[in-house]
């Protein structure tokens, strides 16, 4: 008998495991997408760099690698956010399935404790 509470109560509890087990993931994703895109500047700015010094006395080339290089930092800032855009709105995909999975559930429960809330006794 009392196996049936505790039943009840880890399947009421359940929902909120999965919404933090999606939180976790999508914080893990979006880390190493931060990670990977700090990388990426990192290296860009010293490839950068080595280029302006290789440039200086030429100013057509140093100011066409500076171009380079904004246009590749755009393009990793871009890309990043793309994916970290496509990441959130998976998550809140998932995050909406389990809330509505649960509110079916306990509209279900609740239905049988309190019959037609809405309606005057």
């Amino acid at each position: 008998m009392e196996k049936q509470p505790i039943d009840e109560m880890s399947r009421a509890v359940q929902p909120l495991l999965d919404i933090a087990a999606i939180n976790q993931d999508i914080f893990q994703r979006m880390t190493e997408l931060q990670t990977e895109y700090m990388s990426h500047c990192l290296e860009n700015s010293l490839v950068q760099f080595k280029s302006a010094i290789d440039c200086i006395t030429d100013p057509q080339a140093s100011t066409q690698s500076q171009l380079d290089y904004c246009k590749t930092m755009e393009h990793l800032l871009s890309e990043t956010a793309a994916q970290e855009y496509q990441a959130i709105h998976q998550a809140h995909d998932k995050i909406n399935q389990v809330l509505e999975s649960s509110y079916k559930h306990h509209s279900r429960f609740l239905n049988g404790i309190y019959p037609n809330p809405t309606r005057p006794v």
